[in-house]
C-alpha cells in the first residue's frame, strides 16, 4: 500500500484537539493525515467524557464535524499483525495500543503526531502543538497567497473592464 503523500500519523490525542481547533480547515491538509482504525472509539469516547464533563452541551453536533472530517482521512490498521506490533511493545514497555501506531508509523515510514508522553519519546513522534503551529502558519500563508491572487484577478478584471469601456 502506497500512502504517498500522506506523513502524519494522527494520534487519538491529537486528532481531538486539532479537528476542534481548526474544524473544516483540517479537510484541506487531509492528504497529508492518516488515523489508526481505533481513532473513531478514540473520538466518541473523548466527545462523551466531555459531555459528561459539561464541557459539551450537544455532543451530537460535534460528533457530526468528527464524522465528516474523519470520513475524508485515510485509516490504517494493525490487522493480523499482532505479533510484529506486540514485540514493539514488549521491546519498548508501550501498551500494544501505543505500540500499533510506532508499528504502523515505522511500516509506512510516517511521523506520529500525539501528546501521549510514552511515544513522544521516539524520535517517529512530535507533540501536536507543533504540528498545529505549522499548520496555522501554512494556512496564513495559503491564505494570504489567495488574498494576492484574488487582488491580481481583481486588478486584472478592472483593467479588462475599463478597456472594454473605452
Amino acid at each position: 500500500m502506497s500512502l504517498n503523500k500522506h506523513r502524519y500519523l494522527l494520534g487519538a490525542s491529537a486528532v481531538y484537539p486539532l479537528i476542534l481547533n481548526l474544524r473544516d480547515r483540517i479537510v484541506k491538509f487531509k492528504d497529508f493525515f492518516v488515523v489508526v482504525d481505533l481513532t473513531i472509539y478514540e473520538i466518541g469516547n473523548a466527545i462523551w467524557k466531555d459531555y459528561r464533563r459539561g464541557k459539551v452541551t450537544n455532543p451530537n453536533v460535534i460528533a457530526q464535524l468528527f464524522t465528516e472530517v474523519l470520513r475524508e482521512l485515510r485509516r490504517l490498521s494493525v490487522g493480523n499483525e499482532i505479533a510484529e506490533d506486540l514485540q514493539i511493545a514488549i521491546e519498548n514497555d508501550l501498551t500494544f495500543y501505543d505500540a500499533s501506531y510506532l508499528y504502523l508509523a515505522k511500516k509506512y515510514g510516517l511521523e506520529i503526531v500525539t501528546q501521549g508522553q510514552d511515544l513522544l519519546r521516539f524520535s517517529e513522534a512530535h507533540p501536536s502543538k507543533v504540528l498545529m503551529n505549522s499548520i496555522s502558519s501554512s494556512w496564513k500563508i495559503l491564505l494570504c497567497i489567495s488574498l494576492s491572487y484574488q487582488g491580481l484577478i481583481n486588478r486584472a478584471l478592472s483593467t479588462v473592464l475599463t478597456s472594454a469601456q473605452l
